[in-house]
């Protein structure tokens, strides 16, 4: 492909297309002049505005802190109830060490899978 056809096929995506939602119609100029002085496409262009990344990271980190805490409570509920079934769902929310530190911490019943966990998690760190 030419750099002409290279930057006819840029500028035919302005408009109402996908790419115009990510790239505004000066940020294709800015690649379509970038191939045309042969330099890198993204020269000179903030593709991403990084204040607008942070607040995003920073959102999807509150979410999921939330979703975390909700996960937790619900896990040491299910486990409160020293049901083996409901044991198990709440390892499925938050993991099998997460399930034997609440246990631990809320003095709930260790099953003997429990108790051998802990000695292997042991074992492993000595």
């Amino acid at each position: 492909m030419t750099r002409a056809d290279e930057i006819k096929a840029l500028q035919s995506l302005k408009g109402d297309t996908y790419f115009a939602h990510l790239f505004s119609d000066a940020q294709i100029d800015a690649m379509c002049e970038n191939i045309k002085n042969d330099f890198p496409i993204e020269m000179g262009i903030a593709l991403f505005d990084a204040s607008d990344v942070a607040k995003e990271n920073g959102r999807l980190k509150f979410r999921l802190e939330q979703a975390t805490t909700v996960a937790v409570e619900a896990a040491g509920k299910l486990l409160s109830k020293g049901d083996d079934a409901l044991d198990d769902i709440a390892e499925s929310l938050v993991g099998t060490k997460n399930c034997l530190r609440l246990k631990l911490h809320n003095a709930y019943r260790l099953t003997e899978s429990d108790r051998e966990e802990l000695l292997r998690i042991i074992d492993q760190n000595a």
